[in-house]
């Protein structure tokens, strides 16, 4: 094979060439890992394979003859320096692949850099002095928003959060940008390198966050405004009860009594159905010894108490089950003035449905009133427990004696 130093200027040039730049890229990449601080066992590896390329390159390098002409000297095939150069860029291909692997996988301040910009949140690092040594995109744009400028020194930062030429500081703490979108910064002290006095702030996003604890505050004073109301409530629920079993007990006192006298006077003028006014009279001394006979505030019981006292009644219409009570107490406190005042024998009673209202008429067949109506303790009473059902109570003297209610229906619940 012919030798190195016979082939033509121009191939001895290329060979010469290839070997000088793979051992110049060679060198490069050396000073690439040292500056990176790649491991010992990978540039002792490469400081030999420079030697090599060293010695390689003075075999094949022309050398200044005594008549001062250049002639390379190398006695080696021409086909040994080209597979060493191919060689060499193989090796120096891989170790370019290698390093940038390791580039890759391996921390540095680039790599710290680009992992903050990939941050949803903004987020800054400032030394003991205050001055910012790592600033994302999105905390710098937060700023920039906030003052106008972007921020070169720890306190900017501070200022965005405590008073910003734009956005509003809310009564939390979170900042309300121009846009909208409201954020959360949070400064925490570091200790880097065993030196404290490092500082980190954050800017995280709460928009959501926000809106959800503004509507639960609204839910939160609206059910206190309940409990209050529902406080007052139950406060006046004992008052209310002994009121209401007061006007029962004042009704069922009245309308007993009345019965009771009209039943005394019906035996003393007649022998009549004896027995059967006896057992009305029975009932009243049964509720002056302390044994009252149960009513539960019935039509029917209210129709059997007045024909007791020899008053009929009639009734047209139906009454709802949840106005009976009053209605029959009406119709009690009717049939007793009836016979007591108006000397009368039948009471008459219309019940009609009007929209969310139950409306019940009373009248007798008894003389009318001489002058106004004087309302006593049965038309009193009856008038306070109507008024404690919502309901209204009218009384008319002409052409006959009237008295109409009007209860409202209770409504359904679901």
């Amino acid at each position: 094979m012919t030798a190195f130093a016979l082939l033509s200027p121009g191939a001895q040039t290329a060979i010469w060439g290839l070997l000088f730049g793979c051992m110049a890229a060679c060198v490069g990449l050396l000073v690439y890992k040292i500056a990176n601080s790649a491991p010992a066992r990978s540039l002792w590896g490469w400081c030999v394979l420079l030697a090599a390329a060293s010695l390689l390159l003075a075999g094949v390098m022309p050398r200044q003859m005594p008549t001062g002409e250049s002639v390379c000297v190398c006695r080696w095939p021409w086909a040994a320096p080209v597979l060493c150069g191919a060689l060499l860029a193989a090796l120096l291909a891989a170790g370019c692949a290698a390093e940038e692997h390791r580039a890759r996988h391996t921390l540095s301040p680039d790599s710290i850099r680009e992992a903050t910009e990939d941050l949803e949140m903004g987020i800054c690092f400032a030394d003991p002095k205050g001055r910012l040594v790592l600033i994302n995109t999105q905390m710098r744009s937060l700023c920039t928003a906030l003052l106008g400028v972007c921020p070169q020194m720890l306190c900017e930062v501070a200022a965005a959060q405590t008073a910003p030429h734009s956005g509003k500081v809310m009564p939390d703490g979170c900042i309300a940008m121009p846009d909208g979108c409201v954020y959360r910064f949070c400064t925490r002290p570091l200790t880097a390198m065993g030196q404290t006095g490092w500082q980190q702030v954050t800017a995280q996003q709460v928009t959501e966050q926000y809106r959800l604890n503004c509507r639960l505050q609204a839910e939160t004073e609206k059910l206190q405004q309940t409990n209050r109301e529902l406080k007052k409530m139950y406060d006046r629920m004992a008052e209310d009860i002994c009121e209401t079993e007061s006007l029962q007990l004042k009704m069922y006192v009245h309308d007993t009594i009345g019965r009771s006298i009209l039943t005394v006077q019906d035996v003393m003028q007649s022998n009549a159905e004896t027995e059967k006014k006896m057992q009305a009279l029975r009932t009243a001394v049964g509720m002056l010894s302390a044994q009252p006979i149960t009513q539960k505030g019935t039509l029917n019981e209210a129709v059997q108490a007045a024909a007791a006292m020899g008053v009929a009644v009639q009734i047209t219409g139906e009454v709802l089950p949840e106005c009976e009570a009053l209605a029959a107490a009406a119709v009690r406190e009717c049939a007793t003035n009836c016979k007591r005042h108006a000397h009368g024998n039948a009471v008459c009673v219309q019940a009609w449905q009007q929209g969310a209202q139950c409306c019940v008429k009373i009248t007798n067949n008894g003389a009318p009133p001489a002058g106004p109506i004087t309302e006593g303790v049965g038309l009193s009473t009856l008038r306070r427990s109507v008024q404690a059902a919502r309901g209204q109570m009218h009384i008319t003297a002409q052409p006959q004696f009237c008295l109409q209610l009007t209860l409202p229906k209770k409504e359904k619940t679901t």
